[in-house]
């Protein structure tokens, strides 16, 4: 897998850099998102598209939260309105987004 070299930020050394994979990097940004943060029943999360390659980094939102996940379903668009997907996604599939504002489809 290619690095990606990405320049950090160091206030004793500013020429200084690191290289990451691209998995290192969704997973730093993915527990960033996650830090001092708990999904609650309405958030918005994102599907890991390497895990879930149906829903590839589709949108889900919270139905039920469960000590190793949680429930969520994925709005389908061009369907009748209210057509979902539901999906079971373990906390390492997913990353919070924020809180869905509108929930239910319009008729």
């Amino acid at each position: 897998m290619n690095k990606i070299k990405i320049e950090r930020q160091d206030p004793d050394n500013f020429n200084q850099f690191i290289e990451l994979t691209e998995e290192e990097i969704r997973e730093m940004a993915r527990e960033n998102a996650m830090a001092g943060r708990e999904i609650q029943i309405g958030d918005v999360v994102q599907i890991d598209p390497r895990l879930h390659p149906k829903f590839a980094a589709c949108f889900a939102i919270v139905e039920e939260v469960r000590n190793w996940g949680v429930i969520a379903y994925v709005p389908i668009p061009d369907k009748e309105a209210g057509t979902i997907a539901p999906v079971r996604l373990e906390w390492k599939d997913c990353a919070p987004i924020g809180v869905a504002v509108w929930t239910e489809a319009l008729e």
